[in-house]
């Protein structure tokens, strides 16, 4: 009996079956052809999601945490999180017969349709030349005969397994292997109800410029850990940003804000950590900075001015910053009540993790010192001083935003910021899973359920919402 209850393969199969039951039970569901269909009044999720949906998703659930604590159960892990991320992403997809959504029907497919009409690199819109990586990986696959809505439409998934993969190996190298796989298991509720309720739940430059984030995320954190200077590593981390660049300019962004980060609070921790290798941070924020401003410049001179002039006229002169009213303080405050509860679910349950760690952390030092000292000392650990040097810019780009009404997309920032939280909120959650109190383990276990539902309904819900964005009629896809 013992020998079960360690057997993860045994409980990966209860997963699976969960997850051939919520992809079962949503066969069944039918939206509407598009979202004109979609009724305006009462949440069509709720009306029309068959309880074995839930009943799939739970079982999925039970069985990640479950593996994630076995021994050699880490790779079910995060086999069954990517299945859950699975699960969670293709409700629209099956349920509506045209689920595209604004960006996707009035500027990515049709330019992709250009592109395949007239040759590549025709221009129809700017983006498709700001940003042309996305388009050539799009034109690859439809080139090849995949239906242009088809493609649109699913292959935000496969990048998305993609991106767990990455949070995974990311992961690896900050904590063990099973921290790692339940690190995976948070990114897929955030990828799901942050950004992903909005921005990518489709196909589009984002989506792969997160991707390309990650990457390049990875192969700096595995330059400063070996610290050795590896030209190779270097050139690689390199091909990756501008691989990046080509993706979406708010990404880099981002990432020169993620990297830079740790190059500013690094100087005060050089003797503690010398195992790192602090130089590449500089060097790859100048790197990126220089890469960036260079290719806008020569690809769209004009925008990328236009934003400079912006952003002088708001710091200097005090301009009012457009207003990006979804992504806004105010929007989040005239929602409902279970609205605000279900979206912050996800951002208070990674960030609780986080400050849990914290605070064992500052207990196992405060023994030895007063509680200011031990506060400061909490930067001694390796771990939570690159985390917070990776989030505290951020962090603070984040808060200016909700403030000034969507600046730098507050609900995508978040996502990045999440992420980069969820190796040291997999520690807490792995701590709380083997916690010698069956009590405090069955409430961790219903609260990432828990929280797993507030996420879905969060998701779903917002697409409902914003159904006026959608314009109907645009877009006849092939």
């Amino acid at each position: 009996m013992a020998a079960l209850r360690e057997s993860p393969f045994l409980f990966a199969v209860i997963g699976i079956v969960g997850f051939c039951i919520s992809v079962v039970a949503l066969t069944t569901l039918h939206i509407g052809s598009d979202f004109s269909e979609v009724p305006v009044d009462g949440f069509f999720f709720l009306q029309n999601i068959p309880f074995a949906y839930w009943l799939g998703i739970c079982l999925l659930v039970l069985s990640i945490l479950y593996v994630g604590c076995l021994n050699k159960g880490w790779k079910w892990s995060v086999i069954l999180s990517g299945l859950l991320i699975i699960s969670m992403r293709i409700v629209l997809n099956v349920g509506l017969t045209n689920s595209l959504n604004f960006d996707s029907i009035v500027r990515d497919v049709p330019n992709m349709i250009s592109w395949l009409d007239h040759g590549i690199f025709f221009i129809q819109n700017y983006y498709s030349q700001m940003f042309p990586l996305s388009y050539l990986i799009a034109y690859t696959f439809t080139s090849a005969g995949i239906p242009v809505n088809i493609f649109y439409e699913w292959a935000a998934i496969p990048i998305y397994l993609i991106d767990a993969y990455l949070v995974f190996i990311i992961a690896s190298l900050l904590v063990n292997k099973n921290q790692a796989s339940l690190a995976v298991f948070l990114f897929a509720l955030i990828s799901l109800t942050v950004e992903g309720g909005i921005l990518t739940q489709f196909y589009n430059p984002q989506l792969i410029g997160s991707m390309f984030y990650l990457l390049s995320l990875y192969l700096t954190l595995r330059l400063v850990k070996t610290n050795v200077i590896s030209w190779k590593g270097v050139s690689i981390a390199c091909i990756s940003i501008f691989l990046m660049i080509l993706s979406h300019h708010l990404t880099v962004v981002y990432f020169i804000l993620t990297i830079s980060g740790v190059w500013l609070i690094s100087k005060t921790r050089l003797s503690l950590f010398s195992s790192l290798n602090f130089k590449i941070f500089p060097f790859l924020t100048i790197f990126t900075s220089i890469a960036w401003v260079a290719y806008s410049l020569v690809m769209y001179p004009e925008i990328f001015l236009s934003w400079i002039s912006d952003a002088r006229n708001i710091i200097l002169l005090g301009h009012k910053f457009v207003d990006i009213n979804s992504v806004s303080l105010g929007a989040f405050l005239n929602q409902p009540l279970f609205d605000m509860i279900t979206f912050v679910a996800v951002p208070l349950f990674i960030g609780g993790l986080f400050l849990i760690y914290l605070g064992r952390e500052w207990r196992s030092r405060a023994i030895h010192s007063n509680k200011l000292s031990s506060i400061l000392n909490i930067f001694n650990d390796q771990l939570a001083f690159l985390t917070i040097g990776m989030i505290w810019i951020l962090g603070f780009i984040f808060l200016i935003g909700l403030i000034f009404n969507g600046l730098l997309y507050p609900i995508r920032n978040i996502e990045f910021i999440l992420s980069l939280l969820a190796p040291i909120g997999a520690i807490s959650l792995l701590d709380l899973l083997s916690h010698r109190s069956i009590k405090v383990r069955i409430l961790i276990i219903l609260l990432a359920i828990i929280v797993t539902f507030l996420s879905i309904y969060w998701t779903y819900h917002i697409f409902q919402r914003t159904i006026p964005l959608w314009v109907n009629g645009l877009f006849n896809p092939r």
